[in-house]
């Protein structure tokens, strides 16, 4: 997979990828692209849990059903109290407060 980040200054409308700067160019397999967005989310929630996340960025909550995939998909281990604690904390429940991934488990 070929990841290209191409900046185009001053512009609201679309142009040809040739009319942009180019400034980050990389090719990872999708497994590697995998493990770098699973290992940006653990980050998320290691920072805010999963309260703090949804408390920072409002109108998102953080998606936990698409970790959890993704963690099933590259093959790592999910911090399983986080995934029993997602239920509750989407209906509205505060009895778990913080919730953040335990890296000695996994």
């Amino acid at each position: 997979m070929q990841i290209k980040i191409i900046v185009f200054h001053q512009t609201f409308r679309q142009k040809p990828d040739d009319d942009g700067e180019l400034i980050f160019d990389v090719t990872v397999s999708k497994y590697e692209f995998s493990l770098a967005i699973l290992n940006m989310l653990e980050t998320l929630l290691s920072e805010y849990g999963v309260l703090g996340y949804k408390k920072q960025w409002v109108s998102y909550g953080f998606p936990l059903e698409d970790y959890r995939h993704l963690c099933l998909s590259v093959g790592k281990k999910t911090n399983e109290m986080l995934i029993v604690a997602a239920p509750l904390l989407h209906r509205g429940s505060s009895a778990i407060l913080h919730t953040g991934i335990n890296k000695t488990s996994m």
